[in-house]
């Protein structure tokens, strides 16, 4: 892993831990609002996790709903919005069959 990927997973661990011991949570206390194993907590807190037990943590911790802010839903910009909105201002013709006869 580079070194960018190793910084962020521990600053991502470390303010985990520092998260639970402001809310005065115990490492066992978090296992057991979270549905995970005490030693998964302690993972987590070293930084070893999958994200499912990263996700499962931030619940109880009261902070999952910073994930929506981190990673916002991305909306198509406006450009795309107009190309895909616009009306139609005339028809285009027909193409007619070669074999049709025109009576006159």
């Amino acid at each position: 892993m580079n070194e960018r990927v190793n910084y962020l997973i521990n600053l991502l661990a470390t303010r985990i831990k520092d998260i639970r011991l402001k809310k005065n949570i115990t490492q066992q206390e978090l296992a057991d609002m979270s549905g995970l194993s005490l030693n998964a907590i302690k993972g987590a807190e070293r930084g070893e996790c999958q994200l499912k037990t990263f996700v499962s943590i931030l619940i109880p911790l009261g902070i999952d709903e910073l994930i929506e802010n981190m990673l916002p839903e991305q909306l198509p910009s406006p450009v795309d919005m107009t190309l895909r909105s616009r009306k139609k201002l005339r028809a285009r013709k027909k193409d007619k069959p070669e074999d049709e006869d025109l009576n006159w």
